[in-house]
C-alpha cells in the first residue's frame, strides 16, 4: 500500500500526464516536477504567442491592470477557476487539498484547472487579444462561457478529476 507522500506524487503525475499529453519524468520530486511545469508552461505561452503574432514579455498577474494580455489571461483563468472550483466542491472534494499545487484554499482547483488551461482559456484569451476583440472585461468571460459550452467542460473537467484521482487510466 502506498504511502500519503507517495499517493500525492503519484497524483500530481497524473497532472504532468493531462497538462502535456507526457509521462513525468520519473525518479522526480514533487518540487522538481513544478520546476519542469514551469518551464514547459513559458514555453507553451511563448508557442501560442508566436502563433498569434503577439509580443511576447513573460505572465506577470501584477502587470494585469496595466497590461491587456495579462489582463485578458487573468480573466480567462479567473473563470476557468470558478468553474473548476464549483465543480470540485459539487462532487465533495476539498479545493484545498491540491497534488501539484499546495498552501492554497484552492490549490485542488489549480491543479485540475491547468490540466486543460493551455487547451481552452489561454488560447482563446491570447487569439482575442492578438484579434482586438476585448473591448471589455465582460467581453472575455463571454467569451469563455461560449468555449466551456462548446467544450463540454463540465465533462471534461470531472473526468479529468477522476483522472487525477486514479478512478481511471489517464490516455496521453
Amino acid at each position: 500500500m502506498l504511502g500519503a507522500q507517495a499517493k500525492r506524487l503519484a497524483a500530481a503525475r497524473r497532472v504532468f500526464k493531462l497538462m502535456f499529453q507526457e509521462d513525468a519524468p520519473s525518479n522526480r520530486s514533487i518540487e522538481q516536477l513544478r520546476g519542469i511545469e514551469g518551464s514547459k508552461v513559458r514555453e507553451l505561452y511563448g508557442a501560442l504567442a508566436r502563433k498569434n503574432g503577439i509580443q511576447w514579455h513573460g505572465r506577470d498577474q501584477k502587470k494585469a491592470l496595466d497590461d491587456p494580455l495579462n489582463r485578458a489571461i487573468s480573466g480567462a483563468n479567473a473563470a476557468l477557476y470558478g468553474v473548476t472550483e464549483a465543480i470540485v466542491l459539487a462532487l465533495g472534494y476539498s479545493p484545498a487539498i491540491g497534488f501539484v499545487h499546495s498552501g492554497d484554499p484552492r490549490s485542488f482547483v489549480f491543479d485540475v484547472a491547468d490540466t486543460i488551461k493551455f487547451k481552452t482559456v489561454i488560447p482563446l484569451a491570447m487569439e482575442l487579444y492578438a484579434n482586438g476583440a476585448i473591448k471589455n472585461e465582460s467581453d472575455i468571460r463571454t467569451k469563455c462561457r461560449d468555449l466551456f459550452k462548446d467544450k463540454d467542460l463540465t465533462r471534461w473537467i470531472v473526468e479529468n478529476i477522476s483522472g487525477i484521482l486514479g478512478h481511471h487510466k489517464i490516455d496521453g
